[in-house]
C-alpha cells in the first residue's frame, strides 16, 4: 500500500512506523540503532541514501544541537552508515527537522509515489497544526547531475519557526536557513537550498514564485468554487543571479485551501489529492503568528 495513516505518541514511534512503511515500499535498512534518548536510522533505495535521528527527551535541552522530541534527517550521496548525522552535507543549524512530537496521540499520513520517487510524512502535532518531511527525486527538465532532494517544515537553527510559513520548496524568510535541499550540480555548485538569499556556498532553488502566488490569490474559481492545482515548478539561481527552470516536484501541487479542510480528499478525474495547510489554516495574528492563511498543498493519494 502506497498510503498509510494512523497515530503515534512520540517521535520514536513515528520513525519506527515510517521505517516499516518505507521497507514495504522497497527501501533497505542499512542500519537501525537505539541511541541515548532516541533512534538512528540509515535507509536507502536506488540512488537515495537517507539518515534519520529521532529524539524523545522530556526536558527542553538540545542533544547534539537538535531540538528535543524531533526527527532530523539529511541525505548523502553514499550509503555511509558511520558518518554522524550532523557531519553530512550541511552544518548543524541547517538540518531539516519535524519537532514537538512528545505527548500524543498524533495523527500522521505517509505517502509513497513513484516516477519519480517521492516519500512524504505529514504530522498533525497539535490540533489543526501540521508539519512535514519529504525526500526523493524531482522531475528534471534537462540533463544535469542530481535531482535528489530532502526537506522538512523547520530546521535546527530557526528561532521563530511559527512565522516562516514553510511549505514544500517554498522560499524561507531567513538567510541560509532553507528547509529543503536539492542535489543539482549546476554552475559549479552541488546543493541548492530554499533560503531567502544565497550564502554559505549554497545557491537558491525556488518553488513558490510570483506567478504561483498570483494563481493562489485568485483561487478558488468564481465559476465553480474549486481551487487551481498549481504544479510545483522549480527555478535554480544562476551565476547572473537570475533564475532558470530546472525541474518540477511531481505528485504535489500548491493550492488555495480556503474551500477545503485539512486532510480532505478531492477527486480530479482518476486522481485523488489530499489537502494540507503549509502550517495552520488561519490568519497571521498575535500571539504566535502561526497562521498560514490560505496557503496549502495537495499530495497525490495512491491506495
Amino acid at each position: 500500500m502506497a498510503f498509510q495513516t494512523g497515530t503515534v505518541n512520540h517521535s520514536l514511534e513515528l520513525l519506527d512506523s515510517f521505517r516499516v512503511f518505507l521497507v514495504a515500499q522497497g527501501w533497505t535498512v542499512d542500519k537501525a540503532l537505539d541511541i541515548a534518548d532516541g533512534k538512528l536510522l540509515h535507509i536507502s533505495k536506488d540512488s537515495h541514501f537517507m539518515h534519520f535521528r529521532a529524539l524523545n527527551k522530556p526536558a527542553s535541552n538540545d542533544f547534539y544541537g537538535y531540538q528535543t522530541n524531533s526527527i532530523a534527517m539529511v541525505m548523502s550521496e553514499l550509503a555511509d552508515t558511520s558518518t554522524p548525522l550532523e557531519k553530512l552535507n550541511l552544518n548543524t543549524k541547517q538540518i531539516p527537522i519535524i519537532d514537538t512530537i512528545q505527548k500524543g496521540p498524533f495523527r500522521y499520513w505517509f505517502f509513497h509515489l513513484e516516477d519519480p520517487l517521492v516519500e512524504f510524512c505529514i504530522l498533525e502535532y497539535e490540533a489543526d497544526r501540521f508539519e512535514f518531511l519529504m525526500f526523493g527525486s524531482i522531475l528534471k527538465y534537462s540533463d544535469w547531475v542530481g535531482g535528489e532532494f530532502f526537506g522538512a517544515s523547520w530546521t535546527i537553527g530557526q528561532q521563530h519557526r511559527r512565522i516562516l510559513n514553510t511549505g514544500p520548496f517554498q522560499d524561507n524568510s531567513e538567510p541560509s536557513q532553507g528547509t529543503t535541499f536539492l542535489h543539482a550540480e549546476v554552475d559549479g555548485y552541488k546543493w541548492l537550498t530554499c533560503g531567502n538569499f544565497s550564502e554559505d556556498g549554497y545557491r537558491l532553488v525556488r518553488g513558490m514564485n510570483f506567478w504561483h502566488k498570483e494563481l493562489m490569490d485568485h483561487s478558488p474559481s468564481s465559476f465553480n468554487g474549486l481551487s487551481t492545482m498549481i504544479p510545483v515548478h522549480l527555478f535554480a539561481e544562476r551565476d547572473d543571479r537570475f533564475f532558470s527552470p530546472i525541474g518540477e516536484l511531481e505528485h504535489v501541487r500548491y493550492v488555495n485551501i480556503l474551500p477545503y479542510s485539512p486532510g480532505q480528499i478531492i477527486q480530479l478525474g482518476a486522481d485523488q489529492w489530499m489537502i494540507f495547510p503549509f502550517h495552520h489554516k488561519g490568519p497571521k495574528e498575535h500571539p504566535d503568528y502561526d497562521g498560514t492563511q490560505h496557503l496549502g498543498y495537495a499530495v497525490r493519494v495512491i491506495k
